[in-house]
Formats: structure tokens, sequence, C-alpha cells
């Protein structure tokens, strides 16, 4: 073959693939305007939004795209409460377990009140904001109740830049990593009979149930990875730390001086890390590269920055990292493998913000 044929071959051969990139791009990012995908880097909270009158386990998502039921009119005697967080609040257990629902249920005894479940997975403390000026307030709360999961609301809140790189803003590039380097390490769950009945309840379908326990979700390698990253924030030579903790509270800050102004209650509840609490995967999370600094090693670091400077603003926060360190070290509270609560962790939180925010609430109820 004479070479101007090969250079012929060769630039239609790069002018193909020009072709088929721009094309896969364009493609991309038409299906991600009409229908969000999680795995493309966006700044709108609604990419991990999910498909309004879509079944998630033992509830159909309501016609807002949140998992709970259906949100009405606001009711002069009911308290209501709108919950913003990532997928802790979104919940990956069954509705019926989550910890907003056993909230509601257990304030349920105490006054009449309601908590409306708006959280959304993969998002951090600038959507919460963001979710509570577009949607939250119109649904007239009484009280906004934020989770920030120690996990990664720190890195959502300081590390989620304006204007990312190529490569961040490519859809077709993140589209590959995804199905090269995150898909194949999520492991598949097995089918699984439904062993217990679901009390009825609006929205909720027995047929729907689709929930394990004690099946893990990502390989080991993967979920250590994942908690490796995430554990810089935790050693105490870091300087960095504290003011990407600082960053990420701006929001929450900016939230309570909203609510302030309207007369709602305002509380944040720190949902610890799962590296926090087990020692064991701590030690894991140690080996892999953190051993030279382990003098340094403190799991209360950020949670000591966050209650000071969130008190600081007057608001109202609770830590549950006391609870679940005592309650952990008998039983699982987090999926294995997967840095989310089980069943039991759901539980635990559940009652603790209940026991937390009930004198509170009954102090407001009085001023009504």
């Amino acid at each position: 073959m004479s070479r101007a044929r090969v250079i012929r071959f060769l630039g239609s051969t790069i002018l193909v693939l020009l072709i088929t990139v721009v094309l896969g791009e364009i493609s991309l990012r038409i299906l991600h305007h009409f229908h969000p995908l999680f795995i493309f880097h966006d700044d709108n909270y609604n990419r991990w939004r999910r498909v309004p009158g879509s079944w998630d386990m033992d509830i159909k998502v309501n016609s807002h795209g949140f998992k709970d039921t259906e949100f009405g009119p606001k009711k002069s005697d009911i308290y209501r409460i709108i919950a913003l967080g990532d997928s802790f609040a979104y919940g990956n257990v069954p509705y019926r377990n989550n910890y907003l629902t056993l909230l509601e249920d257990n304030l349920a005894d105490v006054r009449p009140a309601e908590v409306l479940n708006m959280g959304i997975p993969g998002t951090g403390p600038r959507d919460y904001l963001a979710l509570l000026v577009n949607e939250g307030l119109s649904l007239s709360p009484d009280a906004v109740l934020v989770t920030f999961f120690i996990g990664n609301d720190i890195l959502q809140g300081a590390g989620k830049p304006e204007h990312g790189g190529f490569f961040e803003r490519s859809r077709l590039w993140r589209a590959i990593r995804y199905l090269v380097w995150i898909r194949p390490f999520v492991e598949t769950i097995p089918e699984r009979p439904l062993v217990e009945t679901i009390p009825e309840r609006p929205g909720r379908d027995v047929e729907h149930f689709d929930y394990c326990d004690n099946c893990p979700t990502f390989t080991p390698s993967r979920f250590l990875t994942i908690e490796t990253k995430r554990a810089e924030i935790f050693f105490t030579n870091v300087k960095k730390t504290r003011f990407m903790i600082l960053d990420a509270l701006q929001p929450l800050i900016e939230m309570n001086e909203f609510c302030r102004q309207k007369q709602i209650d305002f509380f944040v509840v720190l949902a610890p890390d799962e590296s926090q609490v087990n020692p064991k995967l701590a030690a894991l999370v140690m080996k892999r590269g953190y051993e030279p600094y382990k003098q340094y090693w403190d799991p209360e670091h950020p949670n000591r920055i966050i209650l000071d400077h969130l008190r600081s603003k007057d608001i109202q926060v609770l830590d549950l990292l006391p609870s679940f360190r005592e309650s952990g070290r008998g039983r699982d509270l987090y999926i294995p493998r997967n840095t989310h609560w089980n069943i039991a962790g759901n539980e635990l939180a559940g009652n603790q913000i209940f026991k937390w925010i009930t004198d509170k609430i009954s102090l407001r109820a009085a001023g009504d």
C-alpha cells in the first residue's frame, strides 16, 4: 500500500471516529436533557431524581419524584417537616423502614405531624439549599430537617465546581467510565423471596418489594476504595479539612437564615460514615496507605468542627455518631459494602431523631 493511500486511510478513520464521538456526545446530551441520568456530571439536582410513578421497593415514587406518598395541601393542625438530604434521606431500605418514615410514625403519637421526604440521591449541601428555595418553601413547612452525611457531604459541598474539565463535562466519556470502571464492581443481588407481610399504606405494593438487608453491594476492593477516598477528613494533620467543612456548611447557614425569616424551625442531623463507627473497617482503610499517619487519625475530628460552627450560628444540630458507636458494638448498622444504613441503622436513627426533636416540637406547639 502506497504512503498516500495509508495517509488517506488514516485520515478517513480519524474522521469517522471524530464524527462518531461528536454524534455520541450530542445524542447523550439530548437524552440527558429529557431524562437526566446519574452517571453524568451536572449541577442540576434532578439528575438522580426518580421518575414519578416508578416503583422503588415497597412504594411508588410520588408525582414530585420523591420516595414518599403524595404531598397533600398543608393542614393548619399538622406540624409539617420537609426532610432534605442525599441517598440516606431517600432511603436504601424499603420505605416503611426508612428513618424518616419511622420518625413520622413516632411523631404521630405525640402530636399531629407529617414528614415529607424530599431526599434525592447524589446531591449535596448546595442542592439542599436549591431544593428548599425552588420547591420546599412552597410546601409551607413548619420545620426543615437536613441530614448531613459526614461521608461525602463535606466533599460534595466543597468540591462541586461550576465549570469542570472536558472529561467531567463529556457525556460520552462519563458513560464509558461508568460502564468500564464503575458498573463491573457492583455485585448483582440475586432474587429474594418476600418473607414477611408489608403493612398496608397508600402507595405500597408487596409485589414490588425488593430488598436484602445483608447482601453486599460493591466488591470488597471497590468498597474500600470509596471509603479510603473519604477517610482523609478524619486526619487532624490535613489543614484543608476545616476550610472544606466551612464551605460545605455555608448552604446550611443560608437555609437557616431563610427559615428564621419565615419562622420555620431548622434542624440538622449528622449521619456518620461507617468508618467512624466500625473499627474493623477503619483498620482496613488505614492499611490502604494511611499507616504512616495513624497518629493523626481521629474519626470525631470533622464532627467537632461542624458542631462548633453550627452551634455558633444558633443552629440546632444532632450528632448521631455517639449513639451509632455505642449501638454498633453489638450489631451491624450498615448494609454490607454499601455505605448506607441497613434496617437496624435506620431504626436507630429514627428513634434518636424522634427523642431529640420531640421536646423542640412540643415547645413550638405550646407557642403556636
